[in-house]
């Protein structure tokens, strides 16, 4: 009886390790400056775990293989990273300035100041 109770202890363990989350390190800079990116939000968006760049661009995410991990920051375009392995990654970020549309603006006058 203890010996079936170990196998099957034995296989419950095994099976759970598979299913374990690694993590995965790397890098964000930006494009082509390789200035190192701070804040970068990146998001695995299978398991939704979720982490911030340092000051050198350095991030760990909890992650696995057939995952899909969203790297953002205002001012950047968003890029993907589909995970086929579990080496380190150099993510690079190009450079999108923020737009604002034009505004016009006129003054009018009602009445006129006089001092007194």
């Amino acid at each position: 009886m203890k010996i079936k109770f170990c196998i099957i202890l034995l296989f419950l363990l095994a099976g759970s390790s598979l299913y374990a989350q690694t993590l995965v390190k790397g890098v964000v800079l930006e494009w082509r400056s390789n200035i190192k990116l701070e804040n970068v939000f990146v998001r695995d968006m299978t398991n939704k775990q979720a982490t911030l760049t340092d000051k050198a661009g350095r991030f760990v995410i909890n992650t696995e293989t057939g995952h899909l991990l969203v790297f953002s920051l205002p001012g950047y375009t968003a890029d993907t990273l589909y995970v086929v392995d579990l080496t380190q990654k150099r993510v690079e970020l190009k450079n999108q300035p923020i737009q604002l549309r034009e505004v016009a603006i006129t003054a009018t006058r009602t009445h006129e100041f006089r001092p007194a």
